[in-house]
């Protein structure tokens, strides 16, 4: 090789510089997060914990405000593991460049 020139590399070469702990996502895998996600899922899992009609909400059944709150506490949850996982890949990646805040 020339001095100066870029080794080159192949599809499916390890990287040069390995990140410590041998990983290429910002280290941890996120399965907080992913189980996080979980939650929702889980309170329809159980369809006798909700079907009922009482206690009612406006005059809505307790089945129908119960599956709809969750659909909007899933978002909130898939929005928060989503701004998570991306913080975290954004602050590996400062720290892979070296670069401060």
């Amino acid at each position: 090789m020339i001095e100066g020139e870029v080794p080159r590399t192949e599809p499916g070469d390890a990287p040069a510089t390995p990140r410590p702990g041998g990983r290429d996502d910002g280290g941890g895998s996120g399965g907080g997060t992913l189980l996080l996600m979980l939650v929702p899922v889980a309170a329809y899992i159980y369809p006798p914990l909700y079907q009922r009609v009482d206690p009612r909400l406006a005059g809505i059944p307790f089945a129908i405000w119960y599956q709809f709150a969750w659909v909007l506490v899933g978002v909130a949850v898939t929005g928060f593991a989503y701004w998570w996982q991306d913080l975290r890949r954004r602050d590996a990646g400062v720290r892979d460049r070296g670069e401060g805040r």
